[in-house]
C-alpha cells in the first residue's frame, strides 16, 4: 500500500485521455461568448473540472480504485459539454447546452453534491445560479435563429391560435 501511494505521487496527474493534466491557463472557457467576469469566475471555480481541458486533479485522483471513478466522471463531463471547447461548436450545440446550462441552473443538479462534497468552494449560492441562468438566457438570445433551433414561443404563434 505505502509503494502505492509512492508510485502514484511522483506520477505526473493525467487527465482522462491519459495525457498530462493542463493548467488552468492552457486552455480559454467558454471563447467567443459574451461572459462577464463574474460569471466566468463561477465557471471556472464550480465546473471547469469536468467540463473542460482545465483540470486541477487532486493528489487522491491517482490512488486506485478512487483514480478510476474521477477520471471516469471527468471523461463524461467532458462528452456531454466542453467549456474549453465552446469556440468550436455550433449555434445549436451552444444553444443545447445553454438549455441544458439554464435547467441545471433551474434543479441545481450541477455541480452534483459528490463534487461539492469534496470541493466546498465549488457551492454555488442562489445569486451566483441566478447570474449564470440569466448568462445563459442572453448569451442563448443573441444566437441568430436559425430553422431547427429550438426557441421560445413567438408572439405570432399565440396570435394564430
Amino acid at each position: 500500500m505505502t509503494a502505492a501511494l509512492i508510485i502514484a505521487f511522483a506520477l505526473p496527474a493525467r487527465n482522462a485521455n491519459g495525457l498530462e493534466s493542463s493548467t488552468s491557463a492552457d486552455k480559454y472557457l467558454l471563447a467567443g461568448s459574451k461572459t462577464p467576469q463574474s460569471v466566468l469566475t463561477i465557471f471556472q471555480r464550480a465546473c471547469q473540472d469536468c467540463h473542460s481541458g482545465n483540470t486541477d486533479w487532486p493528489w487522491y485522483s491517482r490512488i486506485p480504485p478512487i483514480s478510476g471513478k474521477i477520471h471516469e466522471d471527468v471523461a463524461r463531463g467532458r462528452k456531454f459539454m466542453d467549456l474549453s471547447k465552446w469556440d468550436t461548436y455550433t449555434d445549436s450545440e451552444r444553444s443545447g447546452y445553454l438549455l441544458a446550462i439554464i435547467a441545471a441552473t433551474e434543479s441545481h443538479i450541477m455541480p452534483p453534491a459528490k463534487y461539492v462534497w469534496m470541493h466546498p468552494r465549488a457551492k454555488l449560492s442562489d445569486a451566483e445560479l441566478r447570474s449564470v441562468k440569466s448568462w445563459a438566457l442572453a448569451e442563448r438570445a443573441a444566437i441568430p435563429k436559425k430553422a431547427g433551433l429550438p426557441s421560445q414561443r413567438s408572439d405570432s404563434r399565440k396570435q394564430a391560435r
